[in-house]
């Protein structure tokens, strides 16, 4: 009798203790140099979790436990952002500030590179892998990527404008990845690549 007290005592202390890490919320404000932006894209790295900022450009993301995020901001028109937040024992508010993305706001004439269907098959190689879920994997959006091989250096360097956009039809999720960094070296056969993911459902998606 004495276990089964000790057990029930330990499932309800859990419980309380994750009712009460789930209370605190990040807060925020996103805007440019003008002012505040509505129905900016807020996600947080790594989760299913996703909002948007209202007509005075505010936004609240509840129920967060304590622990190390990232924020990620994606806006028509602006360079995407991402911003580390760390909870400890108290909800945090912070406040963004989009920068016009240069890229999307000019016209740009880009010369047809007819090496570009090799770039984007080998970034999807080492980016997405080789295995049988991979082959039901996209990318929707190849158009942000840019590609720099410096042959001399022996490296390819793979940048996007913006959140590259993958349907994984395999597991049921779409993905918006916000890549910082992307290089393969030739000589050593060596990969390094570095962002925030972000997660949606696709059923959701389709209601």
């Amino acid at each position: 009798m004495g276990k089964k007290k000790s057990f029930l005592f330990i499932l309800l202390f859990c419980s309380c203790t994750l009712t009460f890490a789930q209370n605190y919320s990040i807060t925020g404000t996103v805007k440019d140099k003008v002012g505040p932006l509505p129905g900016a894209a807020v996600f947080v790295s790594g989760y299913k979790i996703a909002t948007v900022t209202d007509n005075q450009g505010n936004f609240i993301l509840p129920k967060m436990a304590a622990g190390n995020y990232d924020i990620l901001i994606q806006m028509m028109g602006f360079t995407p952002f991402s911003k580390n937040v760390i909870i400890s024992d108290k909800s945090v508010n912070i406040s963004i500030q989009l920068q016009e993305n240069a890229t999307l706001l000019k016209e740009v004439v880009i010369k047809p590179d007819p090496n570009r269907p090799y770039y984007i098959a080998l970034f999807k190689d080492f980016f997405i892998g080789k295995t049988l879920n991979s082959n039901e994997c996209n990318i929707l959006n190849t158009g942000v990527l840019t590609f720099d091989d410096d042959k001399d250096a022996g490296l390819l360097t793979v940048k996007a404008s913006d959140f590259i956009i993958i349907e994984n039809k395999a597991l049921g999720y779409k993905i918006k990845y916000l890549l910082d960094v992307f290089e393969y070296n030739y000589k050593s056969k060596m990969i390094y690549y570095a962002g925030h993911p972000s997660f949606e459902e696709l059923k959701a998606l389709l209601q």
